[in-house]
This record gives structure tokens, sequence and C-alpha cells, in this order.
């Protein structure tokens, strides 16, 4: 729902020399920050790119005057529909990306939101030290967003979540106070003691009044991440936790403009025991007996993804792991001091498990070249999940669960027979096994009404089956439009009451990130194609055949971000000069598709907002193999160049060029 116009540009007059960053209320703006990662679509009225805390402050404020929802994002790579909304999108990406300080004897680092995961990383590792959640996305996942969502990654069994590095959070509450909370707040400007105190005060009370109630509900797993962390607001000093209820709560209570991060020591050695399995539930049967030798991580591809990387270009170079055509694989991995007792540690498990388990082979490695083969190949799970054209995919709704470790084999039998009741003929599974949080993603098409009433009916049985195996719907993606539908039913009208109360001292106007974890909009809606999704079928100079047409092979990009990345690749060269999202692959792709489309804000390939994004594309063919989803983006903008010039006509520099 777009706001009124006076509303906008009553904001844009005030905003006027007060912003030191940019206000985008353009139609390209506003597609382009429509989507996530997610199933999810809501167009927001504008974009604001601050250059500053006072930039935050002032916007905050100026949202909560005139009543103007307000959302933080980060990479926007997020799979539970989290970073979409209407009103505004905060991009602290884009400018508020500084490390501040480092300080290798204390292990700590002093960082803007902005900052990405991998070059965080990168900055410490002279130090012998890492920031240790590792998320999948951690080449372009940012620290504010790894904070909103509680981010965990691979190796949490070790290292635990995000909320358990931060030391310290400084935010910008609903009605735009500035606030620091922590032992170690690390701020550059002056803060609001009074409203500090104020949201410590409800967190004292909630923490009193419902204790037998949060005790009883919030399951005793690693890996629960629903709603606001009432579980971990006592430390144990008796010091009400304030900081670790910004983790998990997806910008619904504060904007982080800074935090100071724990830092811990790098492995000294690594290796990998690979393990393949003739099917899934075998292949979690072998998770306890693994976690008796203490790994670093434990985790579960399954044939989906591996069948996956013999299509793209790079991951099929990386698949040399694998004997045959197994139907799921574990990665374990140990860490250790000594090279030599790695060696034997590693010897000894493979030993333990060919006697214990239905393993059918068995790989170890320790060339680290080699196991950044593997790693890379989990990491691009989900991309390589979602390569496949058609309507027809493996789509995140219920794909964040977690139960403990020793169930993981009745639960992962019981989910797959429900979702073979519900008529579901594939599934892809992924799974952070270690800590029990598996990644399932059955075969949808989100274009068809029977579909979409099927994957909210398989949502609510699954909701149940959770409750049964004392779970969590939410390991570590957030909740955001996916999962926030289903919290009362799991943790009862007092706790939910509760969250209410938190939202409203830290957002009193109730402008931040709405409809999320309290008050949710309905999971079924806001859908990125839904039944009345509409694409043109143009004639083409090109073969898309194979993809179901032009639009067919833009709908592939599904918001992953992998052309985000900075560090390794090619992929995408012209947003690495500006950092501006306008520029990268998925940005392009997303253009196409609205343009495409009946969603009304871009109009067929003759738009203009098609020349600007497409303006800097250097159809360099990075993209072709290094999008994990196969986005082809060199086909795409030679086909929509043969539009338009057989409209305007060749340029003369096009001729000039082929000419020479």
């Amino acid at each position: 729902m777009t706001r009124p116009g006076s509303v906008l540009a009553a904001l844009q007059r005030e905003l006027a020399g007060r912003l030191a960053g940019e206000l985008r209320t353009d139609r390209l703006s506003r597609v382009l920050y429509a989507t996530d990662a997610s199933i999810y679509e809501i167009v927001p009225d504008g974009v604001v790119l601050p250059k500053s805390t006072a930039d935050v402050v002032t916007t905050v404020q100026l949202c909560a005057q005139h009543g103007l929802p307000l959302t933080p994002r980060g990479a926007g790579t997020g799979l539970t529909g989290g970073a979409v909304n209407r009103g505004l999108q905060l991009d602290c990406s884009r400018y508020l990306n500084h490390i501040l300080h480092i300080d290798p004897d204390a292990r700590t680092a002093t960082v803007e939101p902005g900052v990405v995961l991998d070059e965080l990383n990168v900055a410490v590792k002279p130090h012998g030290l890492q920031f240790a959640p590792d998320v999948a996305t951690s080449s372009r996942a940012t620290i504010g967003g790894m904070i909103a969502n509680n981010s965990c990654g691979a190796h949490s069994v070790l290292y635990g979540r995000t909320c358990d590095h931060v030391l310290s959070v400084e935010v910008v509450l609903g009605d735009g106070t500035l606030c620091a909370f922590g032992a170690a707040t690390g701020q550059t400007s002056p803060t609001n003691a009074a409203r500090a105190a104020d949201c410590a005060r409800v967190l004292a009370d909630v923490a009193r009044d419902c204790a037998d109630e949060i005790a009883a509900r919030f399951p005793q797993l690693l890996r629960c991440n629903g709603g606001y962390a009432l579980d971990r607001l006592r430390t144990t000093a008796g010091r009400v936790n304030t900081e670790t209820i910004i983790c998990g709560s997806e910008g619904t209570l504060a904007v982080v403009v800074g935090a100071v991060l724990k830092l811990i020591p790098l492995p000294k050695s690594t290796g990998l025991l690979l393990v393949q399995f003739d099917d899934v539930p075998a292949a979690l049967e072998a998770v306890c007996p693994l976690l008796e030798h203490q790994p670093a991580a434990v985790e579960l591809i399954d044939d989906l993804i591996l069948s996956a990387t013999k299509n793209n270009p790079v991951m099929a170079r990386k698949r040399w792991f694998l004997s045959g055509e197994p139907r799921a694989m574990l990665i374990c991995e140990l860490f250790d001091d000594q090279p030599d007792t790695l060696t034997a540690r590693l010897n000894a498990l493979q030993d333990d498990l060919r006697r214990r388990t239905a393993g059918t082979a068995y790989r170890v490695v320790t060339e680290p070249a080699r196991q950044a083969d593997v790693w890379d190949v989990r990491k691009s799970g989900l991309g390589l999940l979602m390569s496949r054209p058609g309507n027809r995919q493996p789509y995140a709704f219920i794909e964040d669960t977690a139960v403990e470790p020793a169930r993981l084999p009745a639960y992962i039998r019981r989910l797959d027979q429900l979702l073979a009741e519900e008529g579901i003929e594939q599934t892809g599974h992924y799974a952070h096994a270690s800590v029990g949080c598996l990644h399932v993603r059955p075969v949808l098409n989100l274009k068809c009404a029977a579909d979409i009433a099927r994957m909210r009916r398989i949502a609510e049985r699954v909701c149940d089956l959770i409750l049964e195996f004392g779970g969590a719907m939410n390991g570590e993606h957030g909740d955001g439009l996916a999962c926030s539908l289903w919290l009362e039913k799991l943790y009862g009208p007092r706790i939910v009451a509760a969250f209410k109360q938190i939202k409203a001292v830290f957002d009193p106007p109730g402008i931040l990130n709405p409809g999320k974890i309290v008050n949710p909009l309905p999971m079924h809606t806001n859908l990125r194609y839904g039944t009345g999704f509409e694409q043109q079928q143009l004639v083409t100079s090109l073969d898309f055949g194979p993809y179901g047409g032009l639009a067919g092979l833009a709908n592939m990009c599904t918001g992953v971000g992998v052309c985000r990345q900075s560090l390794v690749g090619t992929m995408c060269p012209s947003y690495l000069v500006t950092g501006d999202e306008t520029h990268t692959t998925r940005g392009r792709a997303n253009a196409l598709r609205v343009a495409l489309s009946n969603r009304g804000l871009l109009s067929g390939l003759a738009d203009p907002a098609l020349d600007e994004v497409m303006d800097l594309c250097l159809s360099c063919k990075a993209c072709k193999t290094e999008c994990p989803t196969g986005v082809d983006m060199t086909r795409l903008k030679a086909e929509w160049l043969a539009h338009r010039n057989a409209r305007r006509g060749v340029p003369r520099r096009a001729r000039l060029i082929a000419a020479s």
C-alpha cells in the first residue's frame, strides 16, 4: 500500500538540507527495494541511504511525526520477508559500513551496521582473530542484518549465535531517541540514559512477571530465535541483558547504528570428514555419534543441492569430493591446535562412524583449498536449489525449524510424511545438523491458488509438529512475514502480550518494521508472485526457451545477493565501484522482472528506468558463472538492447565500435 503523496512530499521538504545521505522515491528504487531473498514483495514509498547516525536519528524522528513506517535493511538477503515493508526502507549498507576501531588486546571491534562479515574478518585476521558467527551469506551479510536476525551459521555448535558475540549496541529507538545498551558502549555521540532505563525497566518487569511462562514456553535449544529473546533477559550477574533483546528483533524495536563486537582466536588447524548416505534420515541418524567427537560443525546437504552443482560452471569443478550420486552427505569439521592431533582425531572419527552408521563413502580432507571447495558448495546450497527454471520452485516458508539433534531423524520422517500427504513430490533438505536446525524447501508453484493455500496449510501443520517435538519454528532466519503468524500458537497469549509491551516501550509510534513479530501480517499474502501475477511473453532474437522465455530467465534471480560480494569473484564489476543496489545483477533482474509483469510500476522493455539500470552492465558474463541460480545478465541485456535498437535505431557509437 502506498502512503499518500502529501506525506512523502512533507517528509522530503523537511529532510532537505538536514540529510547528508539520500532519499530516493523514484519508481526504480522502489522496485529494487520491494523484495529481498524471500517469497515476499511489498513496494515501499521510498529509500533512505543515511551517511551518519544523525541521518538515522533525523529520518526516524520525521517518520515518527508523520506515522510513516520505516524498515532497516542490510544486504537484503533475508529468507522470511523481514526486510520488505511499506513506508521507507533504510539501507545502511551503502554508507554506514566502516570499521571504526579494532582492539586486538581486548579482542573487540567497533563497527557500523553496514560492515560486511567477510570484510570484517579480513581486517581482523592479521591479529589472529575473527567474528565467529559464519552465515552462508558471509560475503555480503552485514553486521546490522546479523544482529537483526541473531544469525548463527555452520559453527554455532561451537561458537553460539550473534547475541553471544555482541558486547553492546548503539541504536535509535522508534521515537528517534539515540540509546546505548550493553557493558561496552562504543557510541560516538551522546545517548539518552533515561530512555534506556525505561526500556530496561520494562524488560525487568516482563522477566519477573512472566518467569513461569518463559520457562515453560521457550524451548531449551541453541537454535531458538522466535519472537523477542525473553529467555535470555537475565545475565549471570542478574543484570537485565537489554542488548540481547535487540539481537533477533528484526528491526522492529530499534535501528542499530553501531556495535561493539567480541572477537575470538582463529582455529589453528582444521579438517573435514565427508560421509555419504543413501537417504537423508540415515545421514541424520549419524549426527549424534559425530557429536561425541566434539566437532566444530556438522552440516547436511541433500541430492537436490549436489545434483544442481552439475549445471553450475563454477560448482561443477568443485564437486570432485563426491563418489557416485549420494542422496545425502554430512560435512563434519574438527578444529585442533596441532595438525598431527587433528589427523588422528579425523581418522578415529572415520573409524568410529564406519562401525556405527550406514555411510556409503568416506573422505578426509585436510588441504585448505580443498576444504574451501566443500564449503563453497555448502554455502551455495540455497542458490543451487533455486537454479531450476520454471514456476515450480523449492520455496522457503518452513525452512528454519529446529529440534534437539537426537530427535532429527524422527522429526524428518514425520515431516516428509506430512509433505507427502500434502502431495509434495520434491523437497530440498540442508541443515546445521549439529544443532538440529533443518532447512526444508517444498517444491510449489506460488502463482497457483491451490499451492498458495497448500503452503499456508503445510506451515500450520509444521507448527503443530514443532510443538509436539518441543522445537522452534525459527532457528536463525527471523520470523518475518513467514513465521510471525505462528508466535501465539508457539508461545501463548501471555508471552505475545509481553512482546507487545516491549514493542511499545522501544517503538512508541509503532513505525519500525510493522507486521513482524507483533500484530503479524498473514503469511500467504504480499507474495512476490501470487495468483494475479502475469508476465509478457515476447518474441525474442535469442533463444530463452529453456527458461520459459525472457521473463523466465529474469525470474531466476531469487535475491540471494551473491552479486553484492566484494572480496572474491568478478560479479558484479559496476556494483564493486558504486556500491549501489541499482548496479547489481539482482537489481537488473528485479527491474526486468517487474517491467515485464503486470505490477504497474515499470512498463515493459521501453521503460526509461531500464536504461538506468542497464547503463553500467559491462556484459562481462561473470554472473553466468558466479550467480548460483544462473542469472545470465549478458544474454538479458543483449535482448533488451535488441528491442531498444529496434525502436530507436542503433546508436552511432555502437555502429562505430562494431565497425572498428
